[in-house]
């Protein structure tokens, strides 16, 4: 009996020493993240705001001071908003059929309407871009990165030589039905011969779609929701501007749903973050000259069974000035 008490001693007292060990040590690492597994979970703020710049900025921001504008004519535009493009003949409510696309394409050329992006908007109202009288300006923009977006849509905007801005939500890219970052960077590379300027641009769909309306439920605290808003806007747009043409000279936000047009804290966290303007689901068009509009530019959004001719008298009330209609066609 005695032999079998010395006998069990070493190993007492090794796993007293083992416990003492895991009693004193700090938290145990994950051999493969590094990170605390036993650790005490991060507060709500360090979750929501990975970067430190912006994590706690929650002031509200100054709006970009009016551009002199060298034009006195308005500038009639029209966003025209798409989703997924298709072939079938009977599109859902957000999807498009690629040959009413190209349809609708030259229907808005025929029109006199001109094809910009969404940066040229800048470039109106600093003068550097001068509408004649009656031009009528019109911007193709794509969401959410589809990969029909690439597949189908590309290939007919290239045809027909009309620029675009995609709205890319980043966390789906490379997922099952949304285009890899190789074809972001094919399309955003891409250019007509002889041009200089970004054909297509990219804009931020957010992070990963999430509403960017305020719920007072999911943050009691609003400093929690604007810093929500400082994560979103902040950490898409760090992972676009890699893949953006290097000519691109801004960037532009796309609210999901089209929630959050009419929350200021929206506008001041894309003031923040250095987006030139916000594209909301609001039905209309809008004076391009005038920079009060850049915050919450309206659109029409190119439902399966829209008929894009409806569009055009949504131009009308810019067209006029002085009691006069401009309705000159190029």
């Amino acid at each position: 009996m005695e032999k079998c008490r010395i006998r069990a001693l070493p190993l007492i007292l090794a796993a007293i020493v083992i416990l003492s060990a895991f009693s004193c040590a700090g938290p145990i690492q994950d051999a493969n993240k590094g990170t605390p597994m036993n650790a005490e979970p991060a507060s709500k703020v360090v979750d929501l705001t990975p970067s430190a710049l912006v994590e706690y900025d929650t002031s509200v921001p100054t709006p970009p001071s009016s551009r002199s504008i060298e034009s006195t004519s308005p500038a009639p535009a029209l966003i025209l908003l798409y989703h997924n493009m298709t072939s079938s003949a009977y599109p859902g409510d957000y999807d498009r059929n690629i040959n009413d696309f190209r349809a609708d394409l030259r229907f808005l050329r025929d029109s006199g309407c001109t094809f910009i992006n969404l940066s040229d908007i800048e470039k109106i109202q600093s003068g550097a871009l001068v509408p004649t009288e009656g031009q009528r300006f019109a911007a193709i923009v794509i969401d959410d990165g589809f990969i029909s977006a690439y597949t189908m849509a590309f290939p007919v905007l290239k045809d027909e030589g009309v620029p675009a801005t995609f709205f890319i939500t980043t966390a789906n890219i490379g997922a099952t039905g949304f285009m890899t970052w190789r074809q972001v960077d094919e399309i955003s590379s891409w250019k007509p011969r002889g041009s200089t300027p970004a054909f297509f641009e990219l804009g931020s769909h957010t992070v990963d779609h999430r509403s960017l309306a305020y719920d007072p439920v999911a943050y009691p605290d609003k400093n929690d929701y604007i810093i929500f808003l400082n994560m979103e806007l902040n950490q898409s747009k760090i992972a676009l501007l890699p893949h953006m043409n290097s000519k691109q000279s801004s960037v532009f936000l796309a609210l999901p749903y089209g929630d959050g047009s009419d929350e200021p804290e929206v506008a001041n966290a894309a003031i923040r973050m250095g987006y030139a303007g916000i594209r909301t689901s609001n039905y209309g068009a809008f004076d391009a000259s005038n920079p009060e509009w850049n915050y919450r530019l309206p659109c029409a959004v190119m439902y399966g069974s829209f008929d894009v001719s409806s569009a055009l008298p949504l131009y009308n009330p810019y067209l006029y000035r002085n009691g006069v209609v401009n309705l000159t066609i190029r």
